[in-house]
Protein backbone atom coordinates (compact mmCIF):
# COMPACT_ATOMS: atom_id res chain seq x y z
CA UNK A 1 0.00 0.00 0.00
CA UNK A 2 3.09 2.32 0.85
CA UNK A 3 4.67 1.63 -2.38
CA UNK A 4 1.80 2.92 -4.46
CA UNK A 5 1.55 4.90 -2.40
CA UNK A 6 4.64 6.20 -3.18
CA UNK A 7 4.64 5.41 -6.84
CA UNK A 8 1.77 7.65 -7.99
CA UNK A 9 3.32 10.70 -5.73
CA UNK A 10 6.51 10.34 -7.33
CA UNK A 11 5.07 11.02 -10.26
CA UNK A 12 3.53 14.59 -9.08
CA UNK A 13 5.77 15.50 -6.93
CA UNK A 14 8.64 18.43 -6.95
CA UNK A 15 10.94 16.72 -4.26
CA UNK A 16 11.06 13.77 -6.75
CA UNK A 17 14.78 12.89 -4.56
CA UNK A 18 12.89 12.98 -1.25
CA UNK A 19 10.35 10.52 -2.96
CA UNK A 20 12.79 8.13 -4.77
CA UNK A 21 14.76 7.49 -1.31
CA UNK A 22 11.81 6.78 0.45
CA UNK A 23 10.21 4.12 -2.11
CA UNK A 24 13.93 2.58 -1.86
CA UNK A 25 13.86 2.58 2.11
CA UNK A 26 10.41 1.15 1.80
CA UNK A 27 11.86 -1.47 -0.21
CA UNK A 28 14.38 -2.62 2.31
CA UNK A 29 12.61 -2.59 5.02
CA UNK A 30 10.17 -4.82 3.44
CA UNK A 31 12.54 -6.99 2.21
CA UNK A 32 14.51 -7.17 5.25
CA UNK A 33 11.69 -8.41 7.42
CA UNK A 34 11.47 -11.51 5.51
CA UNK A 35 7.85 -11.59 4.75
CA UNK A 36 7.90 -11.61 1.06
CA UNK A 37 8.94 -14.90 -1.24
CA UNK A 38 10.43 -15.03 -4.17
CA UNK A 39 7.07 -14.30 -6.10
CA UNK A 40 6.32 -11.36 -4.51
CA UNK A 41 9.87 -9.88 -4.81
CA UNK A 42 10.27 -10.87 -8.39
CA UNK A 43 6.58 -8.72 -8.77
CA UNK A 44 7.88 -6.26 -7.01
CA UNK A 45 10.81 -5.83 -9.37
CA UNK A 46 10.26 -7.12 -12.75
CA UNK A 47 8.12 -4.00 -13.81
CA UNK A 48 10.79 -2.00 -12.44
CA UNK A 49 13.24 -3.89 -14.51
CA UNK A 50 11.51 -4.25 -17.07
CA UNK A 51 11.02 0.29 -17.40
CA UNK A 52 15.10 0.94 -16.82
CA UNK A 53 17.23 -1.87 -17.63
CA UNK A 54 19.94 0.59 -18.53
CA UNK A 55 20.11 2.00 -14.89
CA UNK A 56 22.47 0.02 -13.10
CA UNK A 57 21.90 1.08 -9.49
CA UNK A 58 18.78 -0.35 -9.47
CA UNK A 59 19.86 -3.32 -11.21
CA UNK A 60 22.46 -4.11 -8.77
CA UNK A 61 19.99 -2.95 -6.12
CA UNK A 62 17.64 -5.93 -7.62
CA UNK A 63 20.34 -8.48 -7.54
CA UNK A 64 20.92 -7.65 -3.93
CA UNK A 65 17.61 -7.93 -2.71
CA UNK A 66 17.13 -11.26 -4.79
CA UNK A 67 20.20 -13.08 -3.72
CA UNK A 68 20.14 -12.03 -0.01
CA UNK A 69 16.97 -13.46 -0.04
CA UNK A 70 17.45 -17.02 -2.17
CA UNK A 71 16.01 -16.03 -5.09
CA UNK A 72 18.83 -16.62 -7.40
CA UNK A 73 17.01 -19.07 -9.51
CA UNK A 74 14.74 -17.42 -10.88
CA UNK A 75 14.47 -15.41 -14.64
CA UNK A 76 14.59 -12.07 -12.74
CA UNK A 77 17.51 -12.66 -11.07
CA UNK A 78 19.63 -13.70 -14.33
CA UNK A 79 17.84 -10.98 -16.81
CA UNK A 80 19.16 -8.57 -14.37
CA UNK A 81 22.40 -10.01 -14.24
CA UNK A 82 22.80 -10.01 -17.71
CA UNK A 83 21.88 -6.56 -18.35
CA UNK A 84 24.29 -5.46 -15.46
CA UNK A 85 27.29 -7.44 -17.47
CA UNK A 86 26.33 -4.87 -20.22
CA UNK A 87 26.46 -2.07 -18.58
CA UNK A 88 29.69 -3.16 -16.33
CA UNK A 89 31.52 -6.43 -18.06
CA UNK A 90 33.38 -7.99 -15.44
CA UNK A 91 35.54 -11.62 -15.12
CA UNK A 92 33.46 -12.12 -11.74
CA UNK A 93 29.82 -11.02 -12.70
CA UNK A 94 30.84 -13.73 -16.23
CA UNK A 95 31.32 -16.59 -13.58
CA UNK A 96 28.09 -15.53 -11.90
CA UNK A 97 26.29 -15.89 -14.79
CA UNK A 98 27.33 -18.90 -16.76
CA UNK A 99 26.25 -21.46 -13.96
CA UNK A 100 22.43 -20.12 -13.90
CA UNK A 101 22.11 -20.44 -17.63
CA UNK A 102 23.97 -23.80 -17.23
CA UNK A 103 20.92 -25.01 -14.35
CA UNK A 104 18.54 -23.71 -17.09
CA UNK A 105 20.18 -26.33 -19.49
CA UNK A 106 21.18 -23.39 -21.53
CA UNK A 107 24.39 -24.82 -22.28
CA UNK A 108 25.26 -22.87 -25.20
CA UNK A 109 25.16 -19.47 -23.19
CA UNK A 110 26.49 -20.90 -20.30
CA UNK A 111 29.41 -21.68 -22.31
CA UNK A 112 29.26 -18.48 -24.12
CA UNK A 113 30.11 -16.76 -20.76
CA UNK A 114 32.54 -18.59 -19.13
CA UNK A 115 34.30 -18.15 -21.94
CA UNK A 116 33.35 -14.20 -21.30
CA UNK A 117 34.76 -14.80 -18.46
CA UNK A 118 38.47 -15.97 -19.67
CA UNK A 119 38.88 -12.97 -21.74
CA UNK A 120 38.21 -10.51 -18.92
CA UNK A 121 39.76 -13.24 -16.05
CA UNK A 122 43.52 -11.70 -15.65
CA UNK A 123 44.82 -14.53 -12.93
CA UNK A 124 46.23 -17.60 -14.60
CA UNK A 125 44.83 -20.24 -11.99
CA UNK A 126 41.24 -18.76 -11.83
CA UNK A 127 41.16 -18.70 -16.03
CA UNK A 128 42.68 -22.81 -15.91
CA UNK A 129 39.87 -23.61 -13.39
CA UNK A 130 37.21 -21.55 -15.68
CA UNK A 131 38.80 -24.07 -18.91
CA UNK A 132 37.98 -26.77 -15.93
CA UNK A 133 33.85 -25.45 -16.43
CA UNK A 134 34.04 -25.73 -19.84
CA UNK A 135 35.77 -29.13 -20.10
CA UNK A 136 33.57 -30.34 -17.56
CA UNK A 137 29.85 -29.34 -19.44
CA UNK A 138 31.73 -30.66 -22.86
CA UNK A 139 32.28 -34.08 -21.25
CA UNK A 140 28.29 -33.99 -19.19
CA UNK A 141 26.20 -32.10 -21.65
CA UNK A 142 27.89 -31.31 -25.53
CA UNK A 143 29.53 -34.84 -25.11
CA UNK A 144 31.73 -33.52 -27.03
CA UNK A 145 35.17 -35.33 -26.01
CA UNK A 146 37.48 -33.91 -28.25
CA UNK A 147 36.88 -30.31 -27.50
CA UNK A 148 36.53 -31.15 -23.73
CA UNK A 149 40.15 -32.37 -23.94
CA UNK A 150 40.94 -29.53 -25.42
CA UNK A 151 39.80 -27.19 -22.69
CA UNK A 152 41.71 -29.08 -20.29
CA UNK A 153 44.65 -28.89 -22.24
CA UNK A 154 44.50 -24.89 -22.21
CA UNK A 155 43.85 -25.27 -18.30
CA UNK A 156 46.92 -27.38 -18.13
CA UNK A 157 48.69 -24.48 -20.24
CA UNK A 158 48.37 -21.72 -17.62
CA UNK A 159 48.42 -23.88 -14.45
CA UNK A 160 50.81 -26.65 -14.76
CA UNK A 161 50.10 -28.19 -11.66
CA UNK A 162 46.87 -28.31 -11.73
CA UNK A 163 45.37 -31.92 -11.71
CA UNK A 164 41.92 -31.90 -12.78
CA UNK A 165 42.29 -31.31 -16.13
CA UNK A 166 44.15 -34.44 -16.46
CA UNK A 167 41.44 -35.93 -14.34
CA UNK A 168 38.87 -35.03 -16.65
CA UNK A 169 40.76 -36.16 -19.86
CA UNK A 170 40.78 -39.61 -18.48
CA UNK A 171 37.01 -39.43 -17.86
CA UNK A 172 36.31 -38.06 -21.33
CA UNK A 173 38.49 -41.17 -22.43
CA UNK A 174 36.30 -44.00 -20.22
CA UNK A 175 33.11 -42.31 -21.20
CA UNK A 176 33.52 -42.56 -24.71
CA UNK A 177 34.67 -45.99 -24.83
CA UNK A 178 31.39 -47.59 -26.09
CA UNK A 179 30.72 -44.90 -29.17
CA UNK A 180 34.56 -44.93 -29.78
CA UNK A 181 35.16 -48.76 -30.13
CA UNK A 182 33.95 -52.28 -31.56
CA UNK A 183 35.44 -55.39 -30.22
CA UNK A 184 35.42 -55.92 -26.63
CA UNK A 185 39.45 -56.00 -25.91
CA UNK A 186 39.74 -52.32 -28.15
CA UNK A 187 37.16 -50.87 -25.49
CA UNK A 188 39.29 -52.04 -22.50
CA UNK A 189 42.67 -50.59 -24.47
CA UNK A 190 41.11 -47.19 -23.82
CA UNK A 191 41.20 -47.63 -20.01
CA UNK A 192 45.48 -47.98 -20.43
CA UNK A 193 45.34 -44.20 -21.60
CA UNK A 194 42.44 -43.22 -19.00
CA UNK A 195 45.14 -44.86 -16.32
CA UNK A 196 47.85 -42.69 -17.77
CA UNK A 197 45.86 -39.37 -17.25
CA UNK A 198 44.89 -39.71 -13.76
CA UNK A 199 48.44 -41.20 -12.83
CA UNK A 200 49.53 -37.55 -14.23
CA UNK A 201 46.92 -35.86 -12.49
CA UNK A 202 48.32 -37.22 -9.60
CA UNK A 203 52.14 -36.13 -10.28
CA UNK A 204 51.25 -32.72 -11.35
CA UNK A 205 48.47 -32.28 -8.05
CA UNK A 206 48.89 -33.91 -5.01
CA UNK A 207 45.18 -32.82 -3.73
CA UNK A 208 43.82 -35.42 -6.45
CA UNK A 209 45.50 -38.17 -5.39
CA UNK A 210 42.99 -39.99 -3.37
CA UNK A 211 40.24 -39.61 -6.15
CA UNK A 212 42.60 -40.74 -9.10
CA UNK A 213 44.20 -43.47 -7.01
CA UNK A 214 40.27 -44.68 -6.18
CA UNK A 215 39.79 -44.66 -10.17
CA UNK A 216 43.13 -46.11 -11.41
CA UNK A 217 42.34 -49.17 -8.81
CA UNK A 218 38.83 -49.35 -10.68
CA UNK A 219 40.02 -49.18 -14.29
CA UNK A 220 42.99 -51.49 -13.76
CA UNK A 221 40.58 -54.16 -13.29
CA UNK A 222 39.08 -53.59 -16.70
CA UNK A 223 42.48 -54.31 -17.99
CA UNK A 224 42.67 -56.65 -21.01
CA UNK A 225 43.24 -61.03 -19.58
CA UNK A 226 47.56 -61.33 -20.34
CA UNK A 227 45.64 -64.15 -22.96
CA UNK A 228 43.58 -61.98 -24.55
CA UNK A 229 46.59 -59.62 -25.08
CA UNK A 230 48.70 -62.42 -26.54
CA UNK A 231 45.58 -63.66 -28.97
CA UNK A 232 45.90 -59.90 -30.41
CA UNK A 233 49.71 -59.92 -30.57
CA UNK A 234 50.58 -57.42 -28.20
CA UNK A 235 52.79 -58.14 -24.46
CA UNK A 236 53.19 -56.36 -21.39
CA UNK A 237 55.17 -53.39 -21.83
CA UNK A 238 54.38 -52.78 -25.63
CA UNK A 239 53.57 -49.82 -27.25
CA UNK A 240 49.85 -49.43 -28.27
CA UNK A 241 48.23 -46.64 -30.11
CA UNK A 242 44.52 -46.34 -29.18
CA UNK A 243 42.54 -45.35 -32.05
CA UNK A 244 39.34 -43.12 -32.88
CA UNK A 245 39.66 -39.58 -31.51
CA UNK A 246 41.65 -40.43 -28.40
CA UNK A 247 44.42 -41.22 -31.20
CA UNK A 248 47.04 -41.53 -28.28
CA UNK A 249 49.70 -43.74 -27.67
CA UNK A 250 49.73 -45.90 -24.63
CA UNK A 251 51.79 -48.81 -23.28
CA UNK A 252 50.50 -52.41 -23.00
CA UNK A 253 49.38 -53.80 -19.60
CA UNK A 254 47.25 -56.99 -18.56
CA UNK A 255 45.67 -57.85 -15.23
CA UNK A 256 45.11 -61.11 -13.57
CA UNK A 257 42.15 -63.62 -13.73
Amino acid sequence: MVSEYLDKKLSSSKSKSKTELAIENVEKIFTACGAADCETLTNIFEPKFQADMANTELLKNISGILEKNNCTDNDLFLNVLVELFKAEPSADLATRIAPLFHNKKDYDNSVLYFKKAIELETDNETKAKLYVYLAQISIDNLKNYTLARNYAYEAIKLNDKYGEPYMLIGDAYVKSMEECCESEFEKRTVYWAAVDKYQKAMMADPSVSEKAKTLIHRYSDHFPLKEETFFHGYVDGQEYTIGCWINEKTVVRTRQN
